[in-house]
């Protein structure tokens, strides 16, 4: 249950017996700010001291009422938190209401990611958490949980223009494999393919150095003459006609810049290495 904030109330009666600064009042304060009892039906009826937030200094204020008396209150009853006016930061949401859900009060934009408390709270009785982690959005920096922070997220848009930005979408590119996982989080590519096993999927990975041919992923200096061989030749040519592994990368494979690997791709490897023909298509 949340604490309801919005009703004015008797300051001092935490337990909402009807009857206030009594000894079980101060129990039932004490054993909250502990954190060892729930918390009062009407939270400001424990803001003994008037500054709208509940802490370890209204329990001291408490005690010194038992020694003191009411002399220890400038007024009492104690100024009420209820008041709609009060909202210290100016971002719509009434500063009792952002002690009950934890957002600062002082601040229009608790967790620093750009979007307004009041956007990312919604409904103040059950507070927006995106990804159900506990944290709820106006405190996360990661509102969707795919470990990316929510301010870059939010630069970016709708990578898979479905209405859902990507700072609050688990799947940014709608492939269905979420983003926090996706080898490839921006391009479609379902089947996670990463021919050459560097943690990038082929769909978004620059594999390609300069110019194409280096088939079999060797050594590659940047240059035609120091990366591209005949073994480049014999694995593209047992990659098409005898079944065996295909390149590392496509596009090295893809000699001829078509878009496929297909007999033509052999075609001019072959005129280039011994025919003096033209050289591989540059990478994309």
């Amino acid at each position: 249950m949340i604490p309801s904030t919005s009703a004015c109330f008797t300051a001092g009666d935490i337990d909402n017996d009807g009857l206030a600064l009594s000894v079980a009042d101060m129990t039932y304060l004490t054993r909250y700010i502990e954190g060892t009892g729930a918390a009062p039906d009407i939270l400001y009826s424990a803001d003994m001291n008037g500054d709208c937030v509940v802490s370890p200094a209204d329990v001291t204020t408490y005690q010194d009422y038992f020694v003191n008396g009411l002399s220890v209150f400038p007024v009492y009853p104690v100024p009420t938190c209820c008041n709609p006016d009060i909202d210290r930061d100016g971002d719509g949401i009434f500063d009792p209401d952002e002690t009950t859900i934890g957002t600062n009060q002082l601040a229009i934009d608790s967790d620093g990611d750009s979007i307004d408390d009041l956007t990312e709270v919604g409904d103040i009785l059950n507070p927006t958490d995106t990804d159900n982690d506990g944290l709820i959005d106006a405190l996360d920096p990661d509102d969707d949980g795919d470990s990316v922070p929510t301010i870059d997220e939010l630069a970016r848009g709708d990578t898979d223009l479905d209405g859902i930005p990507d700072y609050l979408d688990s799947d940014d590119d709608d492939d269905g494999v979420l983003t926090l996982v996706d080898n490839c989080p921006l391009v479609q590519n379902p089947l996670q393919t990463d021919t050459d096993s560097d943690g990038i999927g082929d769909a978004c990975d620059a594999c390609c150095i300069v110019d194409r041919g280096n088939v079999n992923n060797g050594p590659d200096d940047g240059t035609l003459t120091g990366s591209v061989d005949i073994s480049d030749l014999v694995m593209l040519i047992a990659y098409m006609f005898q079944g065996g592994p295909g390149p590392f990368c496509p596009e090295e494979g893809d000699i001829d810049g078509s878009g496929s690997l297909d007999i033509s791709d052999a075609v001019v490897l072959v005129a280039f290495m011994f025919q003096g023909g033209p050289p591989p298509a540059p990478c994309p």
